[in-house]
C-alpha cells in the first residue's frame, strides 16, 4: 500500500503482480469509493474540445480518481499554469458501478466538474472490469466485459457529464493480459461495436477513440505486438467503430525518432499501424497518444526532459499525428519506485521537463497566433462540426412540426375562402332570382384547397464509416530489439483489507439503487452530499511499463 505525499490518505489497495517468463506486471490502478450515488444529467452543450492536432499537448493522469477535493484544484491549477488545457482521466467501472446498476459517482464528480469549471478537455480512460460482469478465473479488474454491460455503462457516463467529457477510451492497453483478459482483438472488437453506437446516441460530438495499445512485442499469452492486434481488429469488423486510435509508445532506451528502421520500437510499430489503416481505408483517423513518460528512478531529469521533447517534436512530422499525452502530473513517495513519471516532484518541485511542456505548448500558440487564417480555419471547422450535428439533431422534429403547421394553416385558409366565396354565390343567386326568375344562376367554382408538399426528412443517426477489410501487411521483425514489456491494470480490492488473491467486488458503502431514469436536477456539490461523504481511499501511484534499460546518466535529485 502506497500513500501519495501531498494527497488524502485512501483506503486500503491491492497491488498484483503477473509474472512470466522474465517478464512481470505490476498492478496498480485502484481506489475505493463511498457515499451515496448522486444523479444528474447534463445537458449536451458546446464546452471545451479536445482539438485533434499534433500540437495539443496534455498530461495524463490517473491519480486524479480519488483524490481530496483540494489536491484536484491543485494538480489542474498547476497544470493550467504551463498551458496544459487537457487531461486524461481514469473512470474505473469496477468502483463507479460496483453492483450492476448500482452507482456511486462521487469521486467522478469532483474530477469532471473541477475540470469543466477550468473550460479543459476531458479524455476519459473507462476500463476495469467490475467482479460482477468479469468471466471467473480471469484477472481482477480484467477479465473480457460483457459487452453490452459495458456500453450501458458508458451510456450512464455519456447522459450524466454530457460534453464536459469530449473523448472517450475505450479500455486502457488491451494487448496486455493484465489489462485485458485473455487478450483477443475479436472481443475487442465487440466491445467497439457496443460502446461506439452508445456513446453516438447521447453525444453525437464525441471522439471514441480506440486502442490504447502498449508498444510491446508477442510475449506467449501475456502481450501481443499492437501491428497484430490492430490487423486482427480490422479483419475482425472494427473499422467504422471509432474515430481515431491510441497508442502508448513507452521507450526508455531509445529517442522516439530514432527508431522508424529500428524493428518493434514504437515508431516502427506505428508506421506499420498507419499502413493497416490506409489499406482499409481509414488513413484520415488520427493516432493519439494517450500516454508517454519515463520515470526518473530509471534515468536522469534530463533523459526524461530530452526524449519527451524528441517524441512532440517527431510528432509534429508524421501526417497521422492527433494529440499527445504526457503521463504524469505528479509523482509519488521517494518509497514507491515505480511512481516517478510525473513532470512534477512530489512536493511540486519542477523537474526538468516541465520547461520542455510549458516551451512546447507556448512555441504552438505563438505559431497559430500568427497565422490567424489557419487559427480561424480551425475554430470555423471545430465550431460548424459540432453546431452541424447539434442542430440536426433537433432539424427532423423542427422540420415537421413546421410543415404541419403550415400544412394545416394552409388548409384552413383554403376552406375558410372557399366557404366565403360559397356563401356569396349564395347570396347573389337569391336575389337574381327574386328580380328576373328567368335567369340562370352563374355556377361558381370552389376554390381547391391548397396543399404543401412535404418532404420526408430522415432521422439523424451517428455516422459510421465502412471500410473494407485489406490484406494484412506483414508485422515487424520478429527479432525484438525492445524487450517485452508489460502494462498496468486495475487489481480490485475490497477497501477494508487487502488481499493476496483474485478479490471479489468491494463493497460501496452507503451506495443506493437508482432508478431506471438517471435523469435529475439534484447537485452533486450540496452540502447535504458533502457532510455524507466518507474518507477519500487508498490508491497506489499507477505503474507503467519501460524496458528496464537504465541510462548511463545518473538520476538527478527530485
Amino acid at each position: 500500500m502506497y500513500v501519495m505525499n501531498g494527497r488524502t490518505a485512501r483506503s486500503a489497495a491491492t497491488r498484483f503482480v503477473v509474472a512470466g517468463a522474465a517478464t512481470a506486471t505490476v498492478c496498480a490502478y485502484c481506489a475505493g469509493f463511498g457515499g451515496p450515488p448522486i444523479q444528474k444529467t447534463a445537458a449536451i452543450v458546446n464546452t471545451a474540445t479536445i482539438v485533434s492536432s499534433p500540437t495539443t499537448i496534455g498530461i495524463a493522469d490517473s491519480d486524479l480518481y480519488g483524490m481530496s477535493q483540494a489536491d484536484i484544484d491543485t494538480t489542474l491549477d498547476t497544470l493550467q499554469s504551463i498551458g496544459v488545457q487537457d487531461v486524461r482521466i481514469f473512470v474505473p467501472w469496477a468502483f463507479v458501478e460496483p453492483t450492476d446498476g448500482t452507482y456511486n459517482w462521487t469521486y467522478l464528480d469532483e474530477v469532471v466538474d473541477a475540470a469543466a469549471a477550468r473550460n479543459m478537455g476531458v479524455l476519459a480512460e473507462v476500463s476495469a472490469t467490475p467482479a460482477w460482469d468479469a468471466p471467473s478465473g480471469t484477472l481482477a479488474g480484467a477479465g473480457t466485459p460483457n459487452p453490452t454491460d459495458y456500453a450501458s455503462f458508458l451510456t450512464q457516463v455519456a447522459k450524466r457529464y454530457g460534453n464536459d467529457i469530449s473523448s472517450y477510451e475505450i479500455w486502457n492497453e488491451p494487448n496486455y493480459v493484465a489489462s485485458y483478459d485473455p487478450i483477443d482483438p475479436a472481443t475487442y472488437t465487440a466491445l467497439l461495436k457496443a460502446a461506439y453506437p452508445a456513446i453516438k446516441a447521447v453525444d453525437p460530438n464525441a471522439t471514441v477513440i480506440a486502442g490504447a495499445l502498449g508498444s510491446v512485442v508477442s510475449y506467449g499469452n501475456l502481450t501481443l505486438d499492437p501491428v497484430t492486434f490492430v490487423q486482427d481488429m480490422l479483419a475482425d469488423g472494427a473499422a467504422g467503430y471509432f474515430d481515431a486510435l491510441s497508442f502508448h509508445p513507452y521507450q526508455e532506451s531509445l529517442e522516439f525518432s530514432q527508431g522508424a528502421t529500428v524493428p518493434n520500437s514504437p515508431l516502427n510499430q506505428l508506421n506499420a499501424i498507419e499502413q493497416l489503416l490506409v489499406a482499409n481505408g481509414l488513413g484520415s483517423d488520427k493516432v493519439w497518444i494517450t500516454e508517454y513518460g519515463l520515470p526518473t528512478s530509471d534515468v536522469s531529469q534530463q533523459t526524461q526532459a530530452t526524449y519527451i521533447q524528441n517524441l512532440i517534436d517527431t510528432w509534429q512530422t508524421l501526417s497521422y499525428a492527433g494529440p499527445i499525452f504526457i503521463y504524469t502530473a505528479q509523482d509519488g513517495t521517494s518509497t514507491d519506485p515505480t511512481g516517478t513519471y510525473g513532470i512534477y516532484q512530489a512536493n511540486w518541485t519542477p523537474k526538468l521537463a516541465v520547461a520542455v511542456i510549458q516551451q512546447e505548448i507556448a512555441k504552438f500558440a505563438a505559431a497559430a497566433a500568427t497565422n490567424p487564417v489557419v487559427t480561424a480555419a480551425q475554430q470555423i471547422a471545430n465550431a460548424l462540426a459540432q453546431a452541424v450535428s447539434q442542430a440536426l439533431q433537433s432539424a427532423a422534429q423542427t422540420l415537421a412540426q413546421q410543415i404541419a403547421n403550415a400544412f394545416a394553416q394552409a388548409v384552413a385558409n383554403a376552406l375558410a375562402q372557399a366557404a366565403a366565396n360559397a356563401a356569396a354565390t349564395a347570396k347573389t343567386a337569391t336575389t337574381l332570382a327574386v328580380a328576373t326568375p328567368a335567369v340562370a344562376t352563374p355556377a361558381v367554382a370552389t376554390p381547391a384547397a391548397k396543399t404543401l408538399a412535404v418532404s420526408q426528412t430522415p432521422a439523424v443517426t451517428p455516422t459510421v464509416k465502412t471500410a473494407g477489410v485489406a490484406a494484412a501487411t506483414s508485422s515487424p521483425a520478429a527479432t525484438p530489439s525492445v524487450e517485452p514489456q508489460l502494462g498496468t491494470f486495475l487489481a480490485k480490492a475490497a477497501p477494508t483489507a487487502p488481499s493476496t488473491t483474485t478479490p471479489s467486488a468491494p463493497t460501496a458503502p452507503s451506495t443506493t439503487k437508482i432508478s431506471s431514469d438517471p435523469k435529475s436536477s439534484t447537485d452533486p456539490k450540496s452540502s447535504t452530499d458533502k457532510a455524507a461523504k466518507p474518507d477519500h481511499p487508498t490508491k497506489p501511484h499507477t505503474a507503467h511499463p519501460h524496458d528496464g534499460q537504465a541510462q548511463d546518466d545518473s538520476n538527478s535529485a527530485h
